[in-house]
C-alpha cells in the first residue's frame, strides 16, 4: 500500500483524498484516472491519492490520512472493499464533517488521437512562422495527453521544421510538399529528422510543357530537406529554404518530389495539361501549382503514418483551410475548416471553427481533449 503526493498539493480547499485498490496495473491507472476527472469536475483539489492493491487500509487509517490533509471528500474507486463499505465509510468520516464518494469506473479508454494539422492558414498567418502562444499551448496539451500531431503542409520540409519547433515538438511525424515527402522528428539525427519516404517523379516532361505553354512561368524544384533548384530567384519568403540557380536543364538533373510552377493564371492554363502528364497537380490560389508523384497526397501520406502509429480509423481528425487539404479532411473521422476556407471546404469538412485571425484550432484542439477526459 502506498500514498502518492498529489500534483496540486498547493490547490485551496476543498481538498479530497483518492483511495484505489485493483492488483492490475492497468485498472489502478484507470481508476486513478477516473477519480482524477471527478476531481476536477467536482473542482476538488487531490491532496493524496492512495493505492491499496491487496485492501489492507483500515477505516481508522483513512480517517487519520483525511484529517491530515483537512480533506472534506473521500473518493473511493468502484469496485474496491472500501467502495462496498460505503455507509460505514461515510459513518467514519462525518466526525471530522467529511463524506466519501464512489467514482465509476469508465472501463478501458480509447487509444490516442491521430491530429493531423495543416500549417498556413491554420496553425500561422499564411507564409509566416508566427505561431500564437494560444496555439502552441493547445498543441502541447494534445500532446501530453498521449496523442499524436502530425503537422500535415504543401510547405517543404525545411518550411515545416521552423513550425515544428515553435509548437514544442521533438518527436513524431511530419508530413511535407502535400504527401510527397514523410519524415520522424528525431533529436539523435543530425539534422532533427529522419526522411522515411520521399517519392519522386521525372521533372523533364513537367518543365517542357510548362515552358512551352507559359514562357514565362518560374519553376522551382524541391531538394529536400535543402530548398529548390530555381532557373529565377524567387522573392524571399516565397519558397522555403535556400535557391539554386540552374540552367534550364538543370531542373530535371536529378528525379524530384515537387515542382512549383508560379504564374499569373498558371492554374487555368496549365493545371489540366500538367495533369494529363501522370502527375498530381494541386492548385493553391490561381498563380500556383504544386506538381508531386501520381496518386499522391496529404492523406495518402497521413493513412500511411496512422498504420505505422497503429491508431484507429476513427481516432482521426484533421484540421485545414484550403482546396489542398480537402482529401485530407475526407480521409479524417472527424474533419474541421477553418472559418476563412474557401466555400468548397467549409462544405466538405464536418465542422467550421473560426478564423486564422481567431486562433481558431485552438478551440478544436481543446475540446478534443473534453472529449477525451469525459472518455466520449
Amino acid at each position: 500500500m502506498g500514498t502518492l503526493p498529489a500534483k496540486d498539493t498547493m490547490t485551496p480547499r476543498p481538498l479530497a483524498v483518492g483511495y484505489v485498490s485493483a492488483q492490475d496495473a492497468i485498472v489502478s491507472a484507470r481508476q486513478r484516472a477516473a477519480l482524477q476527472a471527478h476531481a476536477v469536475q467536482e473542482g476538488l483539489g487531490l491532496a493524496s491519492m492512495v493505492e491499496d492493491p491487496h485492501d489492507l487500509m483500515t477505516l481508522s487509517e483513512l480517517l487519520a490520512l483525511t484529517e491530515q490533509h483537512g480533506a472534506v471528500r473521500v473518493l473511493l474507486a468502484a469496485g474496491t472493499a472500501m467502495a462496498a463499505r460505503r455507509r460505514s465509510v461515510n459513518d467514519v468520516l462525518s466526525r471530522i464533517g467529511a463524506a466519501c464518494t464512489v467514482v465509476a469506473d469508465p472501463g478501458p479508454r480509447p487509444g490516442p488521437q491521430m491530429v493531423a494539422l495543416d500549417i498556413d492558414g491554420t496553425l500561422v498567418p499564411e507564409g509566416t512562422t508566427d505561431v500564437a502562444q494560444v496555439t502552441a499551448d493547445a498543441v502541447r496539451d494534445v500532446l501530453a495527453a498521449g496523442h499524436h500531431v502530425v503537422l500535415a503542409s504543401g510547405r517543404s520540409l525545411v518550411g515545416i521544421l521552423p513550425i515544428a519547433e515553435r509548437l514544442g515538438l521533438s518527436g513524431g511525424w511530419l508530413v511535407a510538399s502535400n504527401g510527397a515527402v514523410t519524415a520522424r522528428l528525431d533529436p539523435e539525427a543530425r539534422d532533427g529528422f529522419t526522411v522515411t519516404d520521399a517519392q519522386t517523379f521525372d521533372v523533364e516532361p513537367v518543365a517542357r510543357l510548362a515552358r512551352d505553354l507559359m514562357p514565362d512561368v518560374e519553376l522551382a524544384v524541391e531538394e529536400t530537406g535543402w530548398g529548390y533548384r530555381v532557373t529565377r530567384r524567387a522573392p524571399d519568403g516565397d519558397v522555403n529554404g535556400q535557391q539554386h540557380l540552374v540552367a534550364f536543364d538543370g531542373l530535371w538533373s536529378v528525379p524530384a518530389s515537387r515542382v512549383i510552377l508560379r504564374a499569373p493564371g498558371v492554374v487555368a492554363t496549365l493545371l489540366e495539361p500538367v495533369r494529363a502528364l501522370g502527375v498530381t497537380a494541386t492548385p493553391a490560389g490561381p498563380d500556383w501549382i504544386d506538381v508531386t508523384p501520381l496518386g499522391l497526397s496529404k492523406a495518402s501520406a497521413l493513412e500511411a503514418v496512422r498504420q505505422r502509429l497503429g491508431v484507429g480509423e476513427a481516432r482521426t481528425v484533421a484540421v485545414g483551410d484550403g482546396v489542398n487539404d480537402l482529401q485530407m479532411l475526407a480521409w479524417a473521422a472527424h474533419s474541421v475548416a477553418m472559418g476563412q476556407a474557401p466555400t468548397s471546404v467549409r462544405e466538405a469538412a464536418d465542422e467550421v471553427t473560426g478564423t486564422i485571425a481567431q486562433n481558431g484550432v485552438v478551440p478544436v484542439l481543446r475540446a478534443l481533449l473534453r472529449r477525451d477526459l469525459s472518455g466520449a
